[in-house]
């Protein structure tokens, strides 16, 4: 469910949802339904569970390679975090998928100048956009 993303770049794509559905139980829970990938990235992201990293890398490899532009791409660039973990998924991710489909991967190149909140935390579009700026 691939969708391109518009912005002040050539090109850019989204490989799918991460939450397709989300509802607030009675008791204050929430019962979420992720895409597929969007459950191992949860996986991963939130319980450190390093057997999807394979898995998600193997999706992003294949997005890399159904890309027109693929054979035009020195290096891959994963974007910095805005919160440590012990566990990266970012650049993890983008390693194992630059192995897989043999492009260098740079995840130095990048810099975060200034600490941030999570942008998936920021309700205000406003302050969303003022903090990717």
């Amino acid at each position: 469910m691939e969708r391109y993303i518009k912005g002040n770049w050539r090109a850019g794509w989204a490989i799918d949802l991460h939450t397709v559905a989300c509802t607030k139980n009675d008791d204050g829970s929430y019962n979420t339904t992720r895409s597929n990938i969007g459950e191992l990235v949860y996986r991963l992201k939130y319980k450190q569970d390093k057997n999807t990293i394979n898995s998600i890398s193997q999706v992003v490899a294949n997005f890399f390679r159904s890309r027109r532009i693929f054979s035009y791409i020195d290096v891959i660039l994963p974007v910095p975090p805005s919160k440590q973990r012990n566990l990266q998924p970012v650049p993890t991710i983008a390693l194992e998928a630059g192995r897989i489909v043999n492009k260098k991967v740079d995840t130095n190149y990048i810099k975060k100048f200034r600490s941030t909140s999570e942008i998936k935390e920021m309700k205000d579009p406003n302050e969303r956009a003022k903090a990717l700026a």
